[in-house]
């Protein structure tokens, strides 16, 4: 299929795909492969667009031709792949051109030569799908080759002899029987060692010129547009060496021995598919991508925390079980008992793939590295391990568990740095290291040493416990935050300020003497007692404040012309005034129609925020296709607190925030909602009920359940995600306030706030607010229905939005108070300002006004000023 065809596949307008394939074609994107490459933040994306903007013919067709080119980048895809897929699928038959397949027989020559022996033999077919994809290509370990239903073989083999993985009659341990079960143990490091070497065999391949032309012929001919394997290294170029795989694989044993298996095998399925995203894309190359340990260690993280969630939601979806009957002792076995296996296979024999020994699980590996002579006292020094460590199961006591646990840890921990470290000291030359680029051998400067593992341990399993160096400040505002000099700075507020704007608000505090009335909230405990008295003379204090600023900027004190309650054109002019690095926001708070949701209008990227990039296969899993105008019923929350439903849903309209609509509406896409305690329990900790006026509730709507939140990805109308602190990021503060609170003898203080409603106070475009509707039943049983004029909490943009909008809030009040020492961290909707409490006071008052002047409303039980311990983010802080 060429690039023309997919164009046309994607749009009917056909001067519009010729258009787009002829700016395609004079940059140099002339077949799928290519096509496929192309994202927005590509130069060569905007190359193509700034064609239509340059043609007065096409302009108005910009818009419409980055979403068809962004849709096209995905069909090429889904085209090599289905490709890719037939490929593998006609097992025993020619390739599509006519040629036959292609030999490798000279490279694994070569190969066995360089390195002794090939301990894993890979499938001529794993070669191919190598040569024809590229080195980075994914091979999906657990079923690239199904041969039928029942049984999976994988296509690595074993002297030409296809490996048995897994059999319907094979035994199981009685858990998750309607799921297949992943890769395990010893399958796995075959499979991973089959995978290495078929990287090696083909790169040695493409080292020859003949094998590398032959190659190319064989996989491009009769194929127009296809995918082209790349061209063979030039001659100084990097190669992959096994001590490459040996590095990754280390760290992925690090996650086997601390988080078990299934999180390790899980782990490097996502590692190999993020690997080949980055190498396709330029970023670095395949070796690289291998040994880069933070690479590795931040997608790791993010598998496993992926893992934990998956696991507690099927925790909480289903009834405990206790699993009959206890497991059976594992007592420590000697080097012979190591490699031989019982007669009787049975259970207990190493073949069965359900529950592996300890050591059966690294029986390939130990094969592999079994040239070392230092190979027996290495297995020596495992055995000795176990022989301390019988894993009993019976004690019931959960301190005793968490004992065991972590001496298990630590020991097994141990065991592979010392086999690591050893294996890696005696066997450079048979691992084919011939020596770095200042005449090392590359084992002993690459390959991770037991103190650079140790280290590696320690990160995975201590990360969070204490500050990560070096790291990047994350305030909430977006990426380009960072931390400020709490060296520089007045410690007592200024009356003359440099910036015009802050000389307002300043003299605002100070004439309603709202600089006192949160000294006093000081002195009384830091919690604001009367809420009604601190809004009435904020908001009297704001009306002046807000018409001198408007006068100065020249703009209109008036409320946002899309519905809002923000003060737009004060808001645009103070970002503008500032140098924001938002550029595109100014014009979105302008806009009459309000913001754009990401289900029919695009968002405009602000670029100070991380580009969105979902998880296709897990959207395309859980979501549906297409959106449901229609359910059948809310969830069961509903049925017994639908009056409370009503009551929000009646407010809302009385604020604006909603409209009623027809129930019957043709164009209306309605939600599921479900109602739930945001406490949980009471004071008592006993259970609440739902329909209990006095118990606060929150409406849940679930826009992933009718299909509207897909429409964002699918369409790719969404750029860019929220970037929030972490704790980390929080502790990092602390630890440096209380630094010079202990060196200096400095006093500072925290001030806490929260706005009231958050995504409620951003207006939806009303072309979009039909797909967000609510229909309930009235008091009186009748039908009745409601669309959203303000941002819902369930809809993926929401977040987003109000992110951009709130961190333009901090950064326009940083660069008002820049001549202060502070720190302010936004926290979605909570915001904490550190500073010296000589000035707390003051900069608290004058953060409270310059929120209520552009008219953002504040939640007042929610405020407190001093305190000596203060809860952010769910955890207490003391300074």
């Amino acid at each position: 299929m060429s690039v023309a065809s997919v164009l046309a596949s994607v749009t009917p307008d056909k001067e519009l795909a010729d258009r787009l394939l002829t700016a395609l074609s004079s940059n140099g994107i002339s077949n799928l492969r290519l096509l496929e490459s192309i994202t927005t933040s590509t130069p060569i994306f905007s190359a193509v667009l700034n064609t239509f903007a340059e043609d007065e013919s096409f302009k108005d067709k910009k818009g419409l031709a980055g979403v068809t080119l962004s849709a096209s980048a995905r069909e090429a895809g889904a085209q090599l792949q289905f490709a890719l897929s037939s490929a593998m699928s006609s097992s025993g038959r020619r390739n599509p051109g006519g040629q036959s397949r292609l030999d490798f027989s000279e490279a694994i020559a070569r190969v066995k030569s360089r390195y002794g022996k090939i301990a894993f033999m890979p499938s001529a077919k794993a070669l191919e799908i190598l040569a024809k994809g590229g080195l980075h290509t994914y091979i999906d370990f657990n079923s690239m080759n199904v041969s039928d239903k029942g049984a999976k073989k994988m296509a690595l083999t074993d002297d030409g002899v296809a490996v048995f993985i897994q059999s319907p009659d094979e035994p199981s341990d009685g858990s998750d029987k309607g799921r297949p079960k992943a890769l395990w143990s010893s399958a796995f490091l075959r499979a991973f060692f089959s995978w290495a070497f078929a990287v090696l065999i083909v790169q040695e391949a493409r080292s020859s010129p003949e094998q590398a032309s032959g190659s190319g012929n064989s996989a491009s001919a009769g194929n127009e547009g296809g995918p082209t394997p790349p061209q063979a290294p030039a001659g100084g170029s990097a190669h992959v060496e096994l001590w490459h795989f040996l590095s990754y694989l280390s760290r992925v044993l690090e996650v086997a021995s601390s988080h078990r298996w299934d999180a390790a095998i899980r782990c490097d399925e996502v590692f190999r598919r993020k690997l080949e995203e980055r190498v396709r894309g330029n970023e670095l190359s395949f070796e690289q991508s291998l040994v880069d340990e933070a690479f590795s260690t931040t997608v790791f993280l993010n598998a496993l925390t992926e893992l934990q969630m998956e696991h507690l939601r099927k925790v909480l979806s289903s009834p405990s079980k206790v699993p009959p009957g206890g497991k059976e002792r594992r007592q420590g076995r000697t080097p012979e008992q190591v490699f031989s296996a019982p007669e009787s296979a049975g259970a207990q024999a190493e073949s069965t793939y359900s529950k592996p020994s300890f050591f059966g699980r690294f029986k390939p590996l130990l094969a592999v590295l079994s040239f070392s002579s230092h190979f027996q006292s290495a297995v020596a020094f495992l055995c000795s391990f176990t022989a301390v460590m019988p894993h009993k199961r019976s004690a019931p006591a959960v301190k005793a568990r968490r004992v065991k646990q972590r001496r298990r840890q630590a020991a097994t921990v141990g065991a592979l740095l010392h086999v690591l470290s050893v294996v890696g000291g005696a066997s450079s030359d048979a691992l084919g290291a011939s020596g770095g680029p200042e005449g090392e051998p590359l084992l002993s400067s690459s390959l991770p040493s037991a103190s650079a593992l140790r280290k590696n341990v320690d990160f995975l399993t201590e990360f969070g416990s204490s500050p990560a160096e070096g790291q990047q400040f994350t305030d909430g505002t977006g990426v380009f935050a960072r931390f400020p000099d709490l060296a520089q700075g007045s410690c007592v507020p200024v009356r003359h300020h440099a910036s015009a704007i802050m000389n307002i608000l300043a003299t605002s505090v100070r004439s309603f003497g709202l600089d006192e009335y949160f000294e006093s909230i000081m002195k009384a405990g830091g919690s604001v007692e009367n809420a009604d008295e601190l809004d009435s003379l904020l908001q009297k204090a704001a009306t002046p404040c807000r018409q001198a600023m408007c006068a100065a900027l020249h703009v209109s004190p008036s409320p946002a012309t899309s519905g809002a309650d923000f003060r737009a054109e004060l808001f645009a002019a103070l970002l503008r005034c500032s140098g924001d690095v938002d550029q595109t926001l100014p014009q979105c708070l302008l806009d009459p129609r309000g913001l754009p949701a990401g289900i029919e209008n695009d968002i405009p990227p602000s670029g100070c925020y991380p580009v969105f990039k979902p998880n296709y296969t897990k959207i395309r899993r859980e979501e549906p296709p297409s959106m449901a105008a229609a359910f059948e019923s809310h969830y069961p929350s509903v049925d017994e607190a639908g009056l409370r439903l009503w009551e929000v849903v009646a407010r809302d309209v009385d604020k604006g925030h909603m409209e009623w609509v027809s129930p019957s509406s043709p164009d209306a896409v309605f939600v599921k909602c479900a109602v739930i305690c945001k406490g949980g329990t009471d004071a008592r900790g006993e259970s609440v009920r739902l329909s209990d006026p006095a118990v606060q509730i929150r409406v849940v709507e679930d826009y992933k359940e009718n299909g509207v939140n897909r429409c964002a990805v699918d369409r790719s109308l969404l750029h860019e995600t929220t970037l929030l602190p972490q704790l980390k990021d929080y502790r990092m503060v602390m630890e440096a306030v209380a630094g010079r609170m202990q060196e200096l003898g400095e006093d500072w203080a925290v001030c806490q706030l929260d706005f009231a409603g958050a995504f409620r106070n951003l207006p939806v475009d009303r072309s979009e607010s039909k797909y967000l509707s609510i229909q309930l039943l009235s008091p009186d049983d009748k039908l009745v229905a409601a669309r959203h004029l303000r941002y819902p909490f369930g809809l993926r943009s929401s977040p987003l939005w109000w992110g951009r909008v709130s961190g333009a809030l901090v950064r326009i009040f940083n660069w008002l108070t820049k001549a202060y020492r502070r720190v302010v961290i936004l926290y979605v909707d909570d915001v904490s300002l550190i500073c010296l409490r000589s000035s707390l006071a003051f900069l608290s008052a004058a953060l409270c006004l310059f929120l209520t002047t552009l008219s953002f409303p504040l939640s007042f039980s929610k405020i407190f000023v001093g305190k000596d311990v203060n809860k952010i983010i769910g955890f207490l802080m003391q300074l």
